[in-house]
């Protein structure tokens, strides 16, 4: 696809120990996806919803290489084990929103190198990940290319990321953000106005032996900003779950303070992904009038995010990552709730937008006058923002006394 308005210029582009400059255009299909294949930052977006992971591969197998089914099948199990996802048949009969995020960065690795490139670009591979989860990912990919031999190019804004794997650095001189350029509010909290309780808390899946969630309590308070952090497969998705109402616990109460307020307005969640947050076939405009009903009232909470008015004519593919998550918190806020959960916002943002981001929460939550439960994985921003920080491991909570 060419974008008019976007320009690139360069005397050499030499690939394959060949000058490719001048037939760039003309050899781009022969390049892409075969010489050089590139890991996508978004690993849910990248695969269609409609179709299992199989399908999907196969498809990548048939159109590069003149291969039978039954050939091709075998090249993805190969490289399925390389990727350590040895349980390939229910890998290659699940949907992508089967998988974990691990897992389909996986995929995306095994869809990347089925073509044997000589070049891999993996464009923040690990933004979405724990620390441990982070760690297998980036082991997986120097092992992968000391074995087969290709190049690897690596985008990410984790500069201790880059130091550790790379062996050389391109710093695109972006400047470094230090907590002192951000003026952290502090909240005013009453303790006498609770917006939940969560008592004894306890959860298990009915195939499960172990439990998920264990004789968990947590209370929070109005304008309070509680943060919860842990690695993965700790059970922080089956919490929120059951904050929502989606799973029932099978001991222990969470108890709203909700009064005459609808319980789906009280409570409102923002998700990690606000790629498919939105639908995307819809303008700003249409997304924002499932809550609000005039223009005007669109235009209100365009401001408090921070986005101008002539976004209600965009739709979310002309946004940014930062921009959708903002329109996702607008539409949130927009039902007036008393807790917002928050699920990894900022996990596929860069340190400057992660910052300005939990800023603009804490502003709205002093304007509003609503309670934040937070979940990440990266402790040390939740330190600066967070009023109380607690670590969810093997379905215990357990308090952090580093918060704010």
């Amino acid at each position: 696809m060419n974008t008019p308005d976007l320009q690139c210029t360069a005397q050499k582009f030499q690939l394959n120990y060949q000058n490719q400059i001048f037939n760039l255009l003309e050899k781009q299909n022969g390049i892409r996806g075969k010489l050089v294949s590139i890991v996508f930052q978004d690993n849910y977006s990248v695969f269609n919803p409609i179709y299992t992971i199989g399908e999907q591969l196969l498809e990548v197998v048939l159109l590069n290489e003149n291969k039978g089914k039954e050939a091709a099948i075998k090249d993805i199990e190969y490289w399925l084990n390389k990727v350590q996802l040895f349980d390939s048949k229910r890998i290659l009969a699940a949907y992508p929103h089967q998988l974990s995020g691990g897992q389909r960065q996986r995929i995306l690795i095994v869809m990347a190198l089925l073509s044997n490139p000589v070049l891999l670009i993996v464009d923040e591979p690990t933004t979405a990940l724990d620390d441990e989860n982070k760690e297998i990912i980036l082991r997986l990919l120097q092992d992968l290319q000391k074995e087969f031999a290709f190049s690897l190019i690596l985008i990410s804004h984790d500069q201790s990321v880059i130091e550790k794997y790379a062996d050389d650095i391109l710093d695109l001189n972006k400047p470094n953000i230090h907590e002192s350029d951000f003026a952290i509010l502090k909240n005013k909290i009453d303790t006498n106005k609770k917006v939940v309780e969560i008592s004894h808390l306890s959860f298990k899946y009915a195939e499960e032996s172990e439990l998920i969630i264990h004789d968990l309590s947590l209370t929070l308070f109005e304008n309070q900003f509680v943060g919860i952090f842990g690695n993965s497969g700790t059970g922080k998705s089956t919490f929120i779950k059951l904050l929502v109402g989606l799973e029932n616990p099978i001991e222990g109460t969470i108890k709203y303070e909700h009064e005459n307020i609808p319980i789906q307005n009280y409570r409102q969640i923002v998700f990690q992904d606000a790629t498919t947050a939105l639908n995307p076939r819809l303008s700003i405009k249409e997304i924002l009038s499932d809550t609000l009903s005039t223009v005007e009232d669109m235009f209100y909470y365009l401001e408090l995010v921070g986005l101008p008015q002539n976004y209600l004519e965009k739709y979310p593919h002309q946004l940014s990552g930062g921009e959708k998550q903002r329109i996702s918190i607008a539409r949130s806020l927009s039902m007036q709730p008393r807790l917002l959960i928050c699920d990894e916002i900022i996990a596929s943002l860069d340190k400057k937008l992660q910052y300005q981001l939990l800023q603009m929460l804490k502003e709205l939550q002093q304007k509003l006058a609503f309670s934040i439960l937070f979940i990440s994985h990266d402790i040390k921003i939740m330190e600066l923002f967070c009023d109380k920080l607690y670590e969810l491991k093997e379905g215990k909570l357990l308090e952090n006394k580093k918060g704010i």
